[in-house]
């Protein structure tokens, strides 16, 4: 998985759930726990979801 594919399916992510991040790479220290695990759980499922649909 190439970098800049990991930082699209991060800000899509994002914004589904609500969660503004900074642009700058280590910038979003200040998101609660919370919203990281928001953000991480719908990484999650888009990922699921694409692999399904490869099958």
């Amino acid at each position: 998985m190439s970098g800049s594919y990991k930082e699209n399916l991060k800000a899509q992510a994002a914004s589904d759930v609500g969660v503004k991040l900074h642009n700058c790479k280590g910038c979003n220290g200040d998101l609660t726990s919370r919203e990281a695990g928001s953000v991480g759980g719908r990484m999650n499922q888009l990922l699921w979801n694409s692999v399904n649909k490869q099958q």
